[in-house]
């Protein structure tokens, strides 16, 4: 099965024909579905390993497009409606959302704003 979907995704037209062309747009798509496939997870669980896993790849989605802050209201207004739907403390998801978010995107921004420009001016030395 996953050789399958690998030959699909290989072939697939769209992959093919923008594969020469430097776009942002696939890493934007690819990391949006990992988000809310996580959020979904976690919706289902409760776990905050999901929870961190999805701030993750938010804060992946927001340093790949600028325009990608347009679907940071889009992630708090699913918060928002699991939160009514549970009948739970909307404080205390929202503000572990926000803190696990918060922490996660210090992290990606040092590692995508400050060592992959170092990374890539030593390798050509290395």
């Amino acid at each position: 099965m996953r050789a399958f979907c690998l030959c699909f995704y290989a072939f697939m037209p769209n992959i093919i024909a923008y594969a020469q062309l430097v776009t942002t747009d696939l890493p934007l798509a690819s990391f949006l579905f990992v988000t809310f496939y996580y959020l979904w997870k976690f919706f289902k669980t409760g776990f905050n390993k999901q929870l961190i896993y999805s701030g993750l790849f938010l804060d992946l989605v927001l340093s790949s497009k600028f325009s990608a802050v347009l679907f940071l209201p889009v992630v708090l207004f699913l918060i928002f409606v699991y939160v009514k739907s549970r009948q739970s403390d909307p404080n205390l998801i929202i503000n572990r959302f926000a803190k696990i978010s918060a922490v996660m995107a210090v992290l990606v921004f040092l590692v995508v704003y400050f060592f992959l420009p170092y990374v890539g001016r030593l390798g050509g030395f290395i």
